[in-house]
């Protein structure tokens, strides 16, 4: 599952689905990686979380972070200030 890209009213829009219940995750829902996995980040809205991660090891093998502080970690990583992220996407719509 992970991010697509959904068109909604003409435009593309990113979501990101729940590597277990395959529904799109809106407002609450974690991201998750494996201790000792290869870097792969799964999706999940909090409700599928202990699920997911029982059926796929069981919960010691697994970090999550909530997936709203992704973007902020993303924007650091990147070294892009959300000023900046959002002046591009401004300049691509007009």
């Amino acid at each position: 599952m992970g991010i697509r890209i959904r068109i909604t009213d003409g435009l593309s829009c990113p979501v990101i689905e729940c590597d277990h219940c395959g529904k799109v995750i809106e407002r609450s829902g974690n991201y998750e990686w494996e201790h000792d996995g290869d870097g792969t980040i799964y999706f999940t809205h909090k409700s599928c979380c202990r699920t997911f991660e029982e059926q796929h090891g069981g919960r010691a093998q697994w970090y999550c972070t909530e997936i709203d502080c992704l973007p902020v970690y993303l924007l650091n990583n990147l070294e892009v200030t959300y000023k900046d992220a959002a002046a591009k996407v401004g300049q691509r719509a007009g």
